[in-house]
């Protein structure tokens, strides 16, 4: 028999189907049925495949898709059976980058959170989930990657995940790339607290010599909108001289 039926049941969680179903479908299907179980968060039905079929199949993938689905319970119960390292604890990756803190604080212990320059961390940061962040920061022993992450938190405007941020790294690291960014990709909140603790002027100099011209007008707004909060002078000149130059490219 085809293990289309047995796999909706397990998605669905619908323990009494699974049953009926088990010795009419080849074992083939348990695995994938497996999977939809933990992808869903049925609970019951991981329990009865993962002692049918091998949950370290596929790199331990059934772990990882409860973990990226935030599946706590899932997770906790396949760990002991799975192999969370794999992939370059793919599972762990997965969690952080969809925020699942309590996916996130099972994992670490099981898994090598500085492994691939944390890239657990990174993806933490980039989708702004402070509270993955926090569990992961201390975790990163590469300084790089850690000053990394306010670059990323500036970028992708997460102003929460940055002000956790700021009192455990370098603003100044590489010429304020963090400030840098945040003022092109227009992210105001991010600017704001950064000014104050960055390299000002090589971020000044580095938009005039590198990019002239803004990409687009928005961020000039956001100057003058930091100018008239803050009364910084040098945002002020930063604001005057893009507008000289895109005057004379009209």
């Amino acid at each position: 028999m085809g293990g289309d039926a047995l796999i909706a049941a397990a998605a669905n969680g619908h323990i009494p189907c699974v049953e009926a179903l088990l010795p009419l479908t080849d074992p083939k299907h348990y695995t994938t049925a497996l999977f939809v179980a933990a992808n869903d968060g049925q609970l019951e039905c991981v329990q009865k495949f993962m002692l049918l079929c091998d949950p370290k199949s596929d790199d331990s993938g059934a772990l990882r898709m409860a973990a990226e689905e935030g599946h706590a319970e899932c997770v906790q119960l396949l760990i002991p059976v799975s192999n969370p390292k794999a992939q370059g604890n793919f599972a762990l990756i997965k969690a952080a980058e969809n925020g699942h803190a309590e996916c996130v604080k099972l994992l670490i212990p099981v898994s090598n959170p500085n492994a691939q320059c944390s890239a657990a961390l990174q993806y933490a940061t980039k989708n702004g989930h402070t509270h993955c962040v926090e569990q992961l920061f201390d975790l990163c022993k590469n300084k790089l990657y850690r000053n990394n992450c306010l670059y990323l938190a500036a970028r992708y405007g997460h102003a929460e995940t940055l002000k956790w941020l700021l009192p455990r790294t370098n603003p100044k690291h590489e010429n304020s790339e963090a400030l840098l960014v945040s003022v092109l990709e227009g992210n105001l909140e991010c600017a704001k607290l950064l000014y104050s603790v960055s390299n000002y002027k090589k971020v000044y100099e580095k938009l005039l010599s590198e990019y002239g011209a803004a990409p687009n007008s928005e961020w000039v707004k956001i100057w003058d909108e930091a100018t008239q909060y803050h009364q910084y002078t040098q945002l002020s000149q930063i604001t005057a001289h893009v507008d000289k130059i895109q005057r004379r490219k009209i």
